[in-house]
């Protein structure tokens, strides 16, 4: 008897699952929240700090890695006389900027798979 009430109980959590996972609210529901969201941020002020995050990752991080590179490729030559100075400047420039694209655009992956779960 007791197996049947556990069966009975196990099909009927199933179903409820099965009809919550189909109701036609949930998209609603994550629509009016993503709205909800996007409408409170248009109401804000405008100031430098909220426009940079608002830029997204893939654009941020690049730019870091742009401006740390352009350090190096100013400071470098300056303590390090050589001539391989200014071409492992142009490396490290470069490098950076590539850095800064792959953190940026796992960043931003991040971010979208946050946002559809």
């Amino acid at each position: 008897m007791t197996d049947h009430n556990a069966e009975q109980e196990r099909l009927k959590r199933l179903r409820d699952k099965q009809l919550a996972d189909r109701d036609p609210h949930i998209k609603q529901r994550h629509y009016n929240q993503v709205y909800t969201v996007k409408s409170k941020k248009m109401t804000k002020k405008l100031t430098l700090k909220g426009m940079w995050s608002d830029l997204p990752h893939i654009i941020r991080s690049p730019f870091i890695g742009l401006v740390l590179g352009l350090l190096v490729l100013w400071f470098l030559p300056q303590f390090w006389i050589s001539r391989y100075a200014v071409p492992v400047s142009v490396f490290c420039l470069i490098l950076f900027l590539i850095v800064g694209v792959l953190i940026g655009n796992a960043l931003d992956l991040r971010d979208n798979i946050r946002d559809l779960s």
